[in-house]
């Protein structure tokens, strides 16, 4: 069977959604996951405990009684959510309008806002990230000013463009790194608080296979050494 489409799971991957309108006379039930995709839902992270899980599912469905608990009793964990408070003060409406600077800032925040969710818009925003990091490699500045010099402003433009989320909570992922990397201490905690208890787990596996963030998580944390170094992929 093939899916009907796919959504974004709280650790940075996509699931599959399936229908089947013969699986049952409720249509909110003719909606449903592979295992897999449950125990990515679920935060079941890593191959040992994902093979032991499929394996006491199997055995469970044969008895007819499947609980959450399963999901728990092999590494999974509850939906994580994280309070964002609004800030006192506005990055965006302090940020100068002079030499053109209201170009690339409303284009970070239309960037920010197109996206339709957290797993697109990451994606989307690693693009001027990483760009605005490389073009700085270019400028005629010593070296190891180049960095903290262009993250700072690349920190100033995510800010700004964050704001215009009005998010109230954050549940994913995604989310949790870009706000914790934000200027807004009460966002940044609310971040890494939502991130460190998968830190060795879901974040590692994303970090790796986005070496643009953790470059530019890396020189945020020049910049705030408030940072851990777990959010720039040191595992020590």
């Amino acid at each position: 069977m093939k899916p009907l489409c796919q959504i974004p799971s709280p650790y940075g991957l996509l699931i599959d959604v399936f229908h089947d309108p013969e699986r049952s006379t409720d249509p909110d039930l003719c909606y449903f996951h592979n295992l897999e995709d449950c125990m990515t839902l679920a935060g079941v992270h890593g191959d040992i405990n994902r093979k032991r899980c499929a394996e006491e599912f199997r055995r469970q469905s044969a008895a007819g009684s499947i609980t959450f608990e399963l999901f728990l009793k092999h590494g999974g964990r509850k939906a994580s959510y994280a309070d964002l408070t609004k800030p006192a003060t506005s990055i965006y409406k302090t940020m100068p309008r002079t030499a053109g600077m209201e170009v690339p800032i409303e284009n970070w925040v239309t960037l920010v806002m197109d996206a339709p969710d957290w797993y697109h818009r990451s994606a989307a925003l690693l693009g001027p990230v990483s760009s605005c990091i490389e073009e700085a490699k270019t400028w005629d500045t010593p070296e190891p000013l180049q960095g903290p010099v262009v993250v700072i402003g690349v920190m100033h433009l995510l800010t700004a463009a964050l704001e215009h989320l009005h998010e109230k909570e954050i549940d994913c992922l995604e989310a949790a790194a870009f706000y914790s990397l934000s200027l807004h201490d009460e966002w940044s905690s609310a971040g890494l608080n939502w991130l460190e208890p998968i830190r060795s787990t879901w974040l590692a596996d994303w970090l790796t296979a986005r070496p643009q963030f953790v470059e530019f998580a890396r020189l945020c944390r020049i910049v705030n050494p408030d940072l851990p170094a777990w959010i720039a992929g040191d595992r020590t």
